[in-house]
């Protein structure tokens, strides 16, 4: 699929498949245009499985690709037994 990305310093970089995608420069995207549809006025664009998205959350695509992992609030209590946990785990590692 061709692509275009208009970028803040008026600057455009045109290309097709997500290997050109990859090679674009990552900041200052105003625009992305594509066969399908003109994306603007958001923070993230991205290109995945042939198709294109625009999104001001990353967590769903995040979640998918299945490389980052994602922390959250625990009470004290919970907190502090996974830290217990977390310990133990770091003196086993130690005497590797």
């Amino acid at each position: 699929m061709k692509w275009a990305i208009v970028y803040d310093d008026l600057s455009v970089v045109r290309g097709e498949g997500e290997l050109e995608w990859r090679l674009a420069p990552p900041d200052g995207v105003q625009w992305v245009v594509n066969e399908e549809r003109l994306m603007g006025e958001t923070d993230y664009y991205y290109y995945h499985d042939g198709a294109f998205y625009h999104s001001d959350d990353l967590g769903p695509l995040l979640r998918k690709l299945g490389v980052v992992k994602f922390g959250r609030m625990a009470n004290t209590k919970v907190w502090d037994k996974t830290r217990e946990i977390a310990v133990e785990i770091g003196k086993e590692y130690s005497r590797v």
